[in-house]
């Protein structure tokens, strides 16, 4: 009877383990989607070498850290890129960009529109940023952006509409050190607490 109860056990244990993504779950995926990974942290951090260093810790994050489901991987792997650059970054200033030379997308094989798209987005203030890369490219809610950033939705909302200005006044200008908006439509911090 003992023997019955603890194969029944031990089975259940493995099923319930199996459904968990394990070490060399986030291997594959971290390795499957280098360049994609890569391109998403290259955009929080604005800097290569950063951008390594998140998708490296990135990793780290997810083998050591709680328990995931399998088929949630892949999203927690993304997940855990954001969360590690804004670990990094400290995004939540409103300050303006701390270097004029945007990262291009280093050692990329990239066509010259995917460049300047990379150097448009990696130029534009950190909270942008952060806000264009979770909310337009990844799909992100306000909500899960405002939780992840520690902010209002509000803030987010507003830093979206002033990201998506800045890139269409670039892409109309067809200049990319364009990012100047008018000061009136400039957030400011008062808006944002």
């Amino acid at each position: 009877m003992e023997m019955r109860m603890f194969r029944n056990n031990t089975s259940r244990a493995l099923e319930r383990a199996s459904q968990y993504a394990m070490k060399s779950d986030f291997c594959a995926i971290f390795r499957q989607q280098t360049d994609r990974l890569y391109l998403l942290a290259l955009l929080l951090m604005a800097a290569p070498q950063k951008a390594e260093e998140c998708l490296v810790g990135s990793l780290g994050d997810c083998i050591e850290g709680n328990p995931v489901f399998k088929n949630w991987a892949r999203a927690w792997s993304v997940r855990a890129i954001m969360k590690r650059a804004i670990r990094m970054a400290a995004p939540l200033t409103q300050e303006r960009r701390e270097n004029t030379q945007p990262a291009t997308g280093s050692g990329m094989e990239l066509t010259p529109e995917a460049a300047a798209m990379i150097a448009a987005v990696t130029h534009l203030p950190a909270f942008e940023r952060f806000v264009f890369v979770m909310s337009v490219l990844e799909g992100y809610s306000d909500r899960d952006c405002a939780a992840l950033l520690n902010c209002p939705a509000s803030a987010v909302a507003a830093a979206r509409l002033q990201a998506l200005k800045r890139m269409e006044l670039r892409e109309a200008t067809q200049n990319p050190e364009v990012y100047e908006l008018p000061f009136s439509q400039e957030l400011t911090e008062v808006e944002v607490a």
